[in-house]
């Protein structure tokens, strides 16, 4: 690997974590760029080389993915969970579960617990 492909893939990698560390709010375009230190239009396409995913497409699932272990491993209620997946409401995760999953969340608790 070249050593561009190495700096591309250390500021993917602090992107990736600085979206894992604030999923529970919806961060800017801009401000993963910056933290990429890439502008906007170049850091989307670095994110997607890399990744194979859009910023959007892997946000909303690091978000479900989260949701689906806090439900299966806390006892916390959904709409807690939702607010800290980054939902605002328990049907807009409910929707978005039920769309990747197949089965909805509620269903989904119960079912584990």
């Amino acid at each position: 690997m070249n050593r561009s492909n190495e700096i591309y893939n250390q500021r993917i990698n602090e992107v990736i974590n600085y979206v894992n560390n604030n999923l529970d709010r919806s961060i800017p375009l801009d401000e993963l760029a910056s933290v990429a230190l890439f502008s906007p239009y170049h850091f989307h396409r670095i994110f997607v080389a890399v990744t194979g995913e859009s910023v959007n497409n892997f946000t909303s699932r690091m978000r479900l993915e989260k949701a689906a272990r806090l439900l299966k491993f806390s006892q916390e209620p959904i709409a807690a969970i939702a607010y800290k997946c980054g939902y605002s409401s328990t049907a807009t995760l409910s929707r978005a579960f039920k769309q990747y999953f197949g089965l909805s969340p509620v269903y989904t608790e119960k079912m584990e617990k």
